[in-house]
């Protein structure tokens, strides 16, 4: 009898030491000890995936914050839809009973405390010819992150404040691909030899990293998107969709890559075919959406990645007229002026909005506000520098925020908390002026100059 009980005992431990193995558990969470972004997702990281459905209920927040939980491959993502608060120090809780997809359940949650930093701002500055990134803390303290020999053409942040990849010229003329991490390491990701690599943006939550790849002895013309995988290193041209491949689109030519906000579509400008192509990069065969576009400039998607942004040439009055411009000063017409005019593609029911139809405004790249119910747009009535107009997308009154005719306000970047919106100011004069880089805060109201030969602001994360 002892025997048959030490053995029924030595398979329970066993059957138990399986399911604990087998069962989902909590590996990793961010961010733990502080939030980077007022804004930030809370994400978890499970070993093995769990059923979406088993999700629901079991995470808290506290102090509560209305947003939306999903799950992800193995991730578990609450995004908030308010942001964060400074100062305050919020629990995450994540209760056991999650169901993987074999049916085990989660035998331990997780809990864990973290407050919220405030936003820092990324930019460019060029300093004895050379141009380098720089960073500006939450306390207003800048320093400069890269020292590169030839300088920096363009960056993009990483996700949850983990660093930001650039692209540097080498010595060959090219341009390659550098990760920058948090802590200062520096990574060649893609050496482009032949070619230059550069506008990078990183899959949210994924490996991937778009980017356009120009062989030296080519053109705009023959610009094309590709893949780098960051964690193998792996290179591959970015897949053409079935339907513009049979068109006879079947290279993959592009410009301005955008990931969708879940990570699991792809946007580009095709100059081939004068439109904008979104695919889904994973092959998991969701239709491509094509969005007809005849400029190459583009903002990118909303933060519920729903709609897109981007520019696209409009005319004016077609008769002999006149208008007042930002001055008060009257312009005669006496033919059809082209303009820029931002437009929204809403991709649910596939249809494009003129923002500004009708008007008379010429207008730069938006930016989203993060909670996607506005956008700032950089926009004059033609003859005076471009002003900061925000402008409310439920059809209010659009708010002019700067005035001064005789600067070009540009390059418009939120904070994650959109609380401020930080841009470039250059003179109107001969647009060669040295470019000033600022920051507006929307509740007092007040403009802080950041720095002087700065431009290409972003918040980071």
């Amino acid at each position: 009898m002892r025997e048959w009980i030490v053995a029924a005992a030595g398979l329970l431990t066993g059957v138990l030491l399986l399911l604990a193995f087998l069962s989902p558990r909590v590996d990793d969470w961010q961010p733990q000890e502080h939030a980077l972004s007022a804004w930030e997702p809370i994400v978890i990281s499970v070993n093995r995936q769990v059923r979406p459905e088993t999700v629901a209920g079991r995470f808290e927040l506290s102090p509560e914050v209305d947003g939306q939980l999903q799950v992800v491959d193995d991730e578990i993502i609450f995004q908030p839809d308010e942001a964060l608060e400074y100062g305050r120090t919020y629990t995450a809780t994540l209760r056991p009973g999650a169901v993987g997809t074999n049916r085990l359940p989660m035998l331990r949650g997780a809990e864990w405390r973290f407050d919220v930093q405030r936003p820092r701002l990324l930019f460019l500055r060029q300093e004895a010819g050379i141009i380098d990134l720089w960073l500006r803390d939450g306390e207003g303290s800048a320093r400069r992150l890269t020292s590169e020999p030839a300088g920096i053409w363009d960056y993009a942040p990483l996700s949850h404040g983990r660093g930001v990849v650039y692209s540097t010229f080498d010595q060959d003329g090219s341009l390659d691909l550098v990760q920058l991490t948090v802590d200062g390491n520096r990574e060649v990701l893609l050496d482009c030899d032949d070619a230059l690599c550069r506008s990078p943006d990183v899959q949210p939550f994924g490996r991937w990293l778009a980017y356009e790849r120009q062989a030296l002895a080519g053109d705009l013309s023959e610009t094309e998107i590709w893949l780098l995988d960051m964690v193998s290193g792996e290179t591959i041209p970015a897949p053409v969709p079935e339907e513009l491949a049979a068109a006879g689109f079947s290279a993959p030519l592009g410009r301005f890559p955008r990931w969708s906000p879940d990570g699991r579509h792809l946007a580009a400008y095709r100059p081939d075919a004068n439109m904008i192509a979104i695919g889904d990069p994973s092959g998991d065969g969701e239709q491509t959406l094509t969005i007809p576009a005849n400029l190459e400039s583009m903002a990118g998607w909303s933060p519920d990645g729903r709609r897109l942004a981007y520019t696209e040439l409009a005319f004016g009055e077609t008769e002999p007229h006149e208008h007042a411009d930002e001055a008060g000063q009257v312009i005669s017409h006496t033919r059809p002026s082209l303009y820029n005019h931002v437009v929204l593609a809403d991709l649910d029911d596939e249809e494009t909005t003129d923002i500004s139809e009708g008007l008379e405004t010429d207008e730069g790249r938006p930016t989203w506000h993060p909670d996607g119910d506005q956008l700032a747009i950089a926009r004059t009535a033609t003859g005076s520098g471009r002003q900061i107009w925000l402008v409310p997308l439920d059809g209010g009154a659009a708010t002019q925020i700067t005035d001064d005719p005789f600067y070009d306000h540009t390059a418009l970047a939120w904070s994650p908390d959109g609380r401020s919106l930080a841009f470039m100011r250059v003179p109107r004069a001969d647009g060669a002026g040295a470019p000033t880089l600022m920051v507006l805060d929307l509740e007092s109201n007040q403009i802080e100059t950041i720095a002087e030969a700065a431009f290409m602001p972003a918040w980071w994360p």
